[in-house]
């Protein structure tokens, strides 16, 4: 993945400097920004498994994947899935 960021960081560098690159590097950005937030999703979702899988309690998972019992919570906690009519 560094590879081909630093690919696309070397052909918006040598672009002549016009409006074009500045979409170019926002777009760049954009999609980074939402790779981030699809893994950080994705952890959560992995956090829940193991917890789920292992029948864990949060005290348990915190200390499992290494993160205090309060970031274990946020992280089974965040983008988890509803039920229908439900805020998350």
């Amino acid at each position: 993945m560094d590879d081909v960021h630093k690919q696309a960081v070397s052909i918006i560098n040598s672009a002549a400097p016009d409006v074009s690159m500045f979409v170019a590097v926002t777009e760049l950005a954009d999609h980074v920004r939402k790779l981030s937030d699809d893994d950080a999703a994705l952890r959560s979702q992995v956090a829940r498994r193991i917890r789920d899988a292992r029948g864990l309690s949060l005290a348990s998972l915190a200390d499992h994947i290494g993160l205090s019992k309060a970031r274990a919570d946020q992280l089974v906690n965040k983008n988890r899935p509803t039920k229908e009519g439900t805020e998350p």
